[in-house]
């Protein structure tokens, strides 16, 4: 019993994090853009904090996390609307 609910716990932390509509664009425009990307401090600092981004030389580029997040995002969209559009 205990180990189902630490399995259970553990699974948690194996989905991604939910990000805002705002966080979402930045992590677009860093992909991009990265050069000349305008994003807010606080985006900036909550994509590094869960690993989806970082800084290189002064300025803030995606993490292969960030990438793969990118896609995912996409595919979901793409299955979305292959889905709706088939009533």
């Amino acid at each position: 019993m205990a180990f189902a609910r630490l399995c259970l716990r553990g699974m948690d932390q194996i989905l991604p994090p939910e990000l805002s509509d705002v966080e979402l664009e930045a992590l677009r425009q860093i992909a991009a853009h990265p050069a000349t990307s305008h994003i807010p401090a606080h985006v900036q600092s909550r994509l590094k904090d869960i690993g989806y981004a970082k800084e290189v030389l002064g300025g803030l580029v995606l993490t292969d996390d960030g990438l793969q997040r990118i896609a995912i995002d996409r595919d979901f969209i793409r299955t979305f609307v292959a889905t709706d559009t088939s009533r």
